[in-house]
Parts: C-alpha cells; sequence; structure tokens
C-alpha cells in the first residue's frame, strides 16, 4: 500500500481460511501493517506454516485449526482470540468451498456443505465477533463474496453463486443494523483469480483462456491486489463505506 497510513498497528484481526490462497495473502498482509492475527483453518499444516512466516516477519499471530460451519469451533475461536489478544476490531469471513456440478446433479449433501461454509460460517463469526464489536461500538466486517453473487453463470456452480448471493445480503443487512454501532460492513467480491479453490476448474488451457477473454482487463485477479483492497477496506480511510459490494473483477460484470 506504500506510504499511505492504514492506522493498522495493534488492531486485532480475525481471518479465516488463511491457509492458502487469497486468506494467505490477507493475513500476510495484515501482519505486515501491525495487526495482531488469529488466522485459522481446516489444515494444520498449512496455518502452521502461515503462523510462522507471520511469527518471522515479528508479528503477533495466534493459529488456529477450525471448521467456520461449527459453531462451538467458532465460539472457541473467538474467544481465544479475545482471550489472547483482548478484543477483535476487524473480521475478514473469507473461508469458502466449491463444489462444481450440473444443477440437477446437486445432492443435498453438496448443497448443505456450500452454505454451511460460504454463508452459515459467515452469520457465525459476524454473530460472535459484532458481540464484541457492539460492546465496545467500533469495528470492520470484511466479507468476501465474488463475481457470482451478483451475475448468473453457466459453468455448474449454482451452489456456490447462491452461497455468495447470500452474503451481499447478509453484509447489507448487517451493515443497516450495525451503522448505530459504528460498525461497517463490506463485501469485496473478486473475479476468478488462479487460487487453489479454482484450479480444478482452470484444469484445462482452452477453459483457461476463455476465461480471461470474457474479463474486459484481460486478466485474472490477483490475490495479492484483492488482499490490498481488503486492507484499505479494514482501514480509517474506509471510515465512512458501509454496505456496500466492491467488485474487483476487471470489468467482467459491465458486459
Amino acid at each position: 500500500m506504500g506510504s499511505i497510513e492504514l492506522g493498522l498497528e495493534g488492531k486485532v484481526s480475525i481471518v479465516t481460511g488463511a491457509g492458502r490462497g487469497l486468506g494467505r495473502d490477507i493475513a500476510l498482509r495484515f501482519a505486515s501493517q501491525g495487526s495482531k492475527v488469529a488466522i485459522l483453518s481446516r489444515s494444520e499444516h498449512e496455518i502452521e506454516e502461515v503462523a510462522e512466516t507471520i511469527k518471522k516477519m515479528g508479528s503477533e499471530v495466534l493459529g488456529l485449526k477450525a471448521d467456520v460451519s461449527d459453531p462451538q469451533q467458532v465460539r472457541d475461536v473467538v474467544s481465544r482470540t479475545h482471550q489472547e489478544f483482548g478484543t477483535v476490531d476487524i473480521l475478514i469471513n473469507n473461508a469458502a468451498i466449491n463444489i462444481r456440478k450440473p444443477f440437477l446433479e446437486i445432492s443435498d449433501s453438496d448443497w448443505q456443505r456450500i452454505l454451511d461454509v460460504n454463508l452459515t460460517g459467515y452469520f457465525l463469526f459476524a454473530r460472535e465477533v459484532g458481540k464484541i464489536m457492539v460492546s465496545k461500538c467500533s469495528g470492520k466486517v470484511l466479507n468476501v463474496g465474488s463475481e457470482l453473487g451478483v451475475v448468473g453463470d453457466v459453468t455448474g456452480q449454482v451452489a456456490y453463486s447462491a452461497s455468495k448471493g447470500g452474503v451481499v445480503q447478509l453484509t447489507r443487512c448487517l451493515a443497516a443494523e450495525w451503522a448505530r454501532y459504528r460498525i461497517n460492513v463490506n463485501c469485496v467480491a473478486p473475479a476468478l483469480m488462479d487460487t487453489p479453490l479454482t484450479a480444478e476448474l482452470l484444469r484445462e488451457p482452452d477453459k483457461k483462456s476463455a476465461f480471461v477473454q470474457a474479463i474486459p482487463l484481460g486478466r485474472f485477479a490477483e490475490t495479492g491486489e484483492v488482499a490490498d483492497i481488503i486492507l484499505f477496506m479494514s482501514s480509517h480511510h474506509a471510515d465512512f463505506i458501509t454496505g456496500q459490494v466492491l467488485l474487483v473483477d476487471g470489468g467482467y460484470t459491465i458486459v
């Protein structure tokens, strides 16, 4: 972020899905700005690696293995973060999964698992962290959405798209309800990124090329540049922004 002062020194942040991809970059960006970070992932190995990297940067970190769809595990993460760091200032809801199938092939369990992680997980963390933020009348909640939360899709991602559409409305409604507590709730919605979550979709070169051609700027979003936007939206520079869905899509949704 260059020389812009973000005011995140000493702030306490929780980043879900921080073991790899975008979540990893978000965690590293926040740590580099002096934020104390609680990071979690379903993979103990991945979260330990990220935590070790952050420690080497000289920043404080709490690495936790957790399933965001489990209410008790979510309560435990927030409780441990509060005990370790004294508060929670910023929540980054990022953890997500995807199961790509034609609509008629989506099983009950496929549908439920995607909603459990991608939407209910956001609800659970917002509810637990919100108790802390409301009590002190301050906080920032950033929900990572997707361009598929606002446009249609024909690539077998109905369940994923529905979950991300839910994230959009969760963002707007929470922003409206919590504005009086000076809590900002926003959604950053990236276009397709070349990450572990999309590796299967982009395995075929022709398919990958077709996706790129559909983006006016002619490339995928990079995890680092999306992380930088989330960093900015979590700072005091974004204090008068709430309830917004910021599409970081290279122009995909305008055409």
